[in-house]
Parts: C-alpha cells; sequence; structure tokens
C-alpha cells in the first residue's frame, strides 16, 4: 500500500502529461534522502539485465508493478529485516543470493510520504 500512496503522491507532484513510471521514480529520486540511509546513497542491483537497476526502478517494476499487477511480492529480490549488529540494528543491502534491499526502507519511505506537502493537510 505504500507504494500505491507514492504512486498517488507522485502524480500530485507531477501531474499528466508524465507517465506513472516518470512521475514515481522522480518522487523518489527527490525524496530519496528522506528514506534511504545513508543520505546521498544511490544504489542499483545487478538483475542480470547487463547494467545495475536503480532502487527507484526496483521499487516500481519488481515492488509496484508485481504488486498491483501480479499480486504478489518479486522472486527475484528481497526485503532484508534488520540485523543486530554490535549491539545495533543494521540495515544490510544483500548482494549474494537473491539480492535484497533493507525492508527499513520502505517503512521510511511511509514516513517520507507523510511528510510530503502534497499530503500535509
Amino acid at each position: 500500500m505504500i507504494l500505491v500512496a507514492v504512486a498517488a503522491t507522485a502524480r500530485k507532484r507531477y501531474p499528466r502529461p508524465i507517465g506513472d513510471r516518470d512521475s514515481f521514480t522522480r518522487f523518489l529520486l527527490d525524496e530519496m534522502d528522506n528514506f534511504i540511509e545513508p543520505k546521498g546513497f544511490r544504489m542499483g542491483l545487478d538483475l542480470g539485465e547487463g547494467q545495475p537497476t536503480m532502487l527507484e526502478d526496483i521499487l516500481y517494476t519488481h515492488f509496484r508493478c508485481n504488486l498491483v499487477h501480479e499480486g504478489q511480492m518479486p522472486k527475484e529480490i528481497i526485503l532484508t529485516p534488520p540485523v543486530a549488529e554490535d549491539g545495533t540494528l543494521q540495515s544490510l543491502v544483500r548482494l549474494n543470493g537473491p539480492p535484497g534491499i533493507p525492508e527499513k526502507w520502505i517503512l521510511n519511505l511511509h514516513n517520507a510520504l507523510c511528510k510530503a506537502p502534497e499530503n500535509v493537510t
């Protein structure tokens, strides 16, 4: 549902004629520092497509589209739970096995949506 809310908020920020994918990925790029740790971090994963697939495209194509159109989580990428390390919880990007992105980033994205000017009432 968070990704559906991203699409709706992105549409408010970037109205038509901009397409759904472009508005979605532009919104994520705008808000990246509000949900990704560390700030300024950019990430691409090798999904066998010849070049790294960037996070905003992963969230649109592999998560949002899979959930909306197929009704299921993607098989090629997973959400990774936090791991206790040195007494603190760490969010890890998983590179071996099926690649994974931290589930905390999705929760942080919820907070970014709540603070987006388009959603403040």
